[in-house]
């Protein structure tokens, strides 16, 4: 009987166990999936709520930005002066410069609000004609021209606006931009505020649109939640925001995906509270919360809603997966349970062992060099190691109890000590650097004492660790080494104010170098002026072939001179900072060509080519000091001439409007020597040449680079060299100029004409195809010379104008003269020969259609 009931009291304990478990595991379960419904639905909440508010700060941000733009002035004097006949009535203001205004307002609203991508003005007449538009185009903002403006009347969103009362706005469903009623690629997601504009009487006149970028939207709203299930609809269930790409818009691609085709109903309910349900295309269950964003309230039927959905299989994992946590806890706590006894046991074992430990470290304190001290909190000795009885020449058994402060420690510095310890007590530890220590028999030493609290149970300092070690070698070194470093500072101090003195006399130096080269300049240009007037006048009288010859030395030295002196004068005004820039209004193409003219007979005496290229000018009116950069010109030109002996030289310059200043950047390429790249770097200092034959060569004081160097620092800019030996070199320098406000002179209008170009220097084909091209004429290049007749010939391409230098004009000379003479006249194009050599032939009709230059 007895085992009989044994076991049945262990089979009822094991189904009672049983049923406890299961009662405690249905418990658990519910309480999880609970917990999870509750967690599901804050959170789901917290995401609705976050991007709701962001969605409709930005909606309210747009109804402000359109009530803003159509309170504007410009917008009720551009209806009063259309009204009035093209003048404001009000003001006397003309029709078109209320336009410009607006367009200037225009553009400063897109560039201060990246999210706007157009602003229109548009009037209901001429089928909703636009009458001011600017829009954000390939990252910088266009003014659209009036030829270019559309008519919108017959878009929806303009019939929508054409019927708002005055004062309200409307904001559009949110949908890809479409330019012409295409798609504009890539996709760019708008919506538009519109409010509508009324004349004085109370009639619709037009409307303000503004398109902004809905992109914006969907940034701020996954900056403000990490959640990528939700959803944005519009008012017809379609997607706007969907987790999968291909959704999302789709009714704009004519694709098929919305709400209603995923789930069992049209639209989702508007529940935020407590969550909704719905079925997917495979009949499973979806929780979702739900929101309603009114975008107007005139129509009373423009929505979006933004949706949180969680599909109830996702729901019973996670409540699995919670329930699965809850049962893993209980399980450590039986596994605790069994681990604290083992533990019990660990610990009985652990104490053997520190024991062990223990007396291990003491044999390494024992055996370490530094002396080692354990002290109690009044400084009273618990135990020392080997090398604190040999330091302090003590038995440790007799010194255990004693104090170390009062016995082992200098009286004279027994606070320093106490003020160290005290903050050993409170657990920080201290170093003693320096410290004079006393033997335990007679004798004393000089020591460093690191103190440090030793810790026990709870952090709490029990004791505290005293390191002592002898200094007296090393402070004894240290003393000599600072004695060594005093003498040394001393020096230096000394040697400091003879530099400086130094640098006063070179300053001062340099000063009256200056003041003695300016006025030496001013003194020798006088006489110097005397002597090139004396050569004018007798230049005047009757002259041998020789005397002309000796006049013209005599005047190249004396310009020669002048324009060193010129130099040195520059030089030493800029050295001594006694050089002012003037503020003058001048056209910069002007400028350009004056430079460039002048060098024209030095270079057709050398028989190379003069290349002017102003195809990426695009301002010319400025304000600056035109000799200055006349000067700078001047002198790279005048280098690029002087060092090359065939080829060409080609001058480039270029103009752009940056902020309120005018960037100007010029280069001056040449086909010459070339410069070493060794010498390069030098080349800028004053004084200096390429090597030392250049002066012999070519003469020159080596100045010119250096004064175009400090020009272009005081008109805040760089000129920078690349160079090839035997190739040719490249100078480049850009500066900063100031805006002129008075329109520059127009651009030659040149569409219509036919240019055949034939010119020997490739790079100046180059440059005259460019430039012909800036100035709307269709022109053509050549490879040869004989390639030109067969292209006149051309019956397709009928050219207008032919550019020939004199090399291509010999070459084809009789050939062209017979086509002229067998060409009507009405069709006979026009020939143009470069070059200063040529002479005019005063026969038959080339004559008539020949310019020379």
């Amino acid at each position: 009987m007895t085992l009989k009931s044994n076991n049945r009291t262990f089979v009822y304990s094991l189904l009672g166990v049983v049923a406890l478990y299961t009662i405690v595991a249905i418990f658990l379960y519910q309480f999880s999936y609970q917990s999870t419904v509750n967690q599901y639905l804050a959170d789901g909440q917290v995401d609705i709520e976050e991007k709701v508010a962001v969605i409709e700060g930005e909606l309210e941000e747009a109804r402000a930005a359109v009530d803003f733009i159509s309170q504007l002035p410009p917008i009720q004097g551009m209806v009063r002066a259309s009204r009035a006949g093209g003048v404001d009535p009000y003001d006397g203001t003309e029709y078109r410069q209320w336009v410009l205004r607006l367009q200037t307002i225009f553009d400063a609203y897109i560039r201060a609000n990246p999210d706007v991508l157009q602003v229109r003005y548009i009037g209901f007449a001429n089928n909703g004609r636009e009458l001011v538009r600017a829009e954000r185009r390939q990252g910088g903002v266009t003014l659209v021209p009036e030829s270019l403006l559309q008519e919108k009347g017959n878009r929806m969103y303009m019939q929508a606006v054409m019927d708002l009362p005055r004062g309200f706005i409307q904001l559009t469903p949110i949908e890809l931009n479409r330019e012409f009623g295409v798609l504009q690629y890539p996709e760019t997601p708008v919506y538009r505020a519109m409010k509508a504009v009324f004349d004085e009487s109370g009639e619709h006149y037009g409307a303000i649109v503004i398109n902004f970028s809905a992109k914006h939207i969907f940034d701020l709203i996954d900056s403000v939640s990490d959640s990528e299930g939700s959803y944005l609809l519009n008012n017809e269930g379609d997607y706007i925001v969907h987790k999968n790409p291909a959704k999302a818009f789709a009714f704009e691609r004519d694709s098929q995906a919305s709400w209603a085709l995923d789930y069992s109903s049209d639209l989702p309910s508007q529940t935020w509270r407590e969550f909704a349900q719905a079925r997917d295309l495979q009949d499973e269950k979806v929780w979702y919360l739900a929101r309603k964003i009114v975008l107007n309230h005139v129509d009373g039927g423009n929505y979006l809603y933004q949706v949180y959905p969680i599909k109830d299989a996702d729901l019973v994992h996670r409540t699995l997966m919670k329930f699965l946590g809850l049962v893993g806890v209980s399980s450590v706590l039986i596994i605790i349970g069994i681990a604290t006894a083992f533990y019990y046991h660990r610990s009985l074992t652990s104490q053997r062992r520190i024991g062990s430990i223990q007396s291990r470290y003491q044999e390494v304190v024992d055996s370490t060099l530094d002396a080692i001290i354990l002290v109690d909190d009044k400084v009273n000795i618990r135990e020392t190691n080997e090398a604190a009885s040999r330091l302090f020449m003590w038995d440790k058994r007799s010194v255990v109890g004693k104090s170390f402060q009062d016995g082992f420690i200098s009286k004279d510095e027994q606070d320093v000590f106490r003020r160290a310890f005290t903050k050993a007590v409170i657990g920080h530890s201290e170093v003693i650097e320096e410290i004079e220590c006393k033997k335990y028999s007679e004798g004393w030493f000089h020591g460093s004492i690191s103190i440090a609290p030793v810790r026990g149970a709870q952090e709490r300092v029990e004791s505290i660790a005293l390191v002592v070690r002898d200094v007296t070698e090393q402070l004894g070194a240290r003393r000599l080494l600072q004695q060594s470093n005093e003498v040394l500072e001393k020096k230096v101090v000394e040697r400091t104010l003879q530099l400086e003195a130094a640098v006063e006399d070179a300053k001062s130096s340099n000063e009256s170098k200056g003041i003695f080269l300016a006025n030496m300049s001013h003194e020798i240009r006088t006489p110097i002026n005397g002597v090139y007037g004396m050569l004018n006048l007798m230049r005047k009288d009757p002259l041998t072939d020789a005397q002309s010859r000796y006049l013209a030395m005599a005047e190249e030295s004396v310009k020669s001179l002048s324009a060193i002196i010129n130099d040195i004068l520059d030089f030493s005004k800029i050295e001594a900072n006694k050089l002012e820039l003037e503020e003058i209004e001048f056209d910069l193409a002007s400028m350009f060509h004056s430079c460039l003219t002048t060098f024209t007979v030095s270079c057709d005496n050398k028989k190379i080519v003069l290349i002017g290229d102003t195809s990426e000018m695009q301002e010319r009116a400025v304000v600056s000091d035109p000799n200055r950069l006349r000067q700078i010109l001047n002198n790279l030109i005048s280098n690029a001439v002087k060092y090359t002996q065939a080829g060409y030289v080609l001058v480039k310059i270029s103009s752009e409007r940056v902020g309120v200043n005018v960037r100007v950047r010029c280069s001056v390429k040449d086909t010459g020597v070339g410069i070493p790249k060794d010498i390069q770097k030098r080349l800028f200092t004053p004084f200096e040449q390429g090597k030392s034959s250049t002066a012999r060569n070519y003469g020159g004081t080596g100045l010119g680079l250096s004064i175009c160097r400090r020009l272009c620092d005081m008109l805040s800019g760089e000129i920078t060299l690349s160079s090839t030996p035997n190739k040719g070199s490249e100078f480049v320098f850009s500066v900063e100029l100031g805006v002129c406000e008075r329109e520059a002179p127009a651009l030659l209008e040149l569409s219509g004409l036919n240019v055949l170009i034939s010119l020997t220097c490739a790079a100046e084909s180059e440059v005259v195809y460019r430039m012909l091209s800036v100035n709307q004429a269709e022109a053509r290049i050549v490879s040869s010379p004989l390639s030109t007749l067969r292209e006149m010939t051309e019956p397709s391409w009928r050219a207008t104008v032919v550019i020939l230098d004199l090399a291509s004009f010999s070459a084809i000379r009789e050939g062209l003269e017979r086509l002229l003479v067998n060409t009507e006249p009405a069709h006979t194009p026009l020939i143009l020969l470069c070059g200063n050599e040529i002479e005019p032939k005063k026969s038959g009709r080339l004559h008539s259609k020949v310019i020379w230059n």
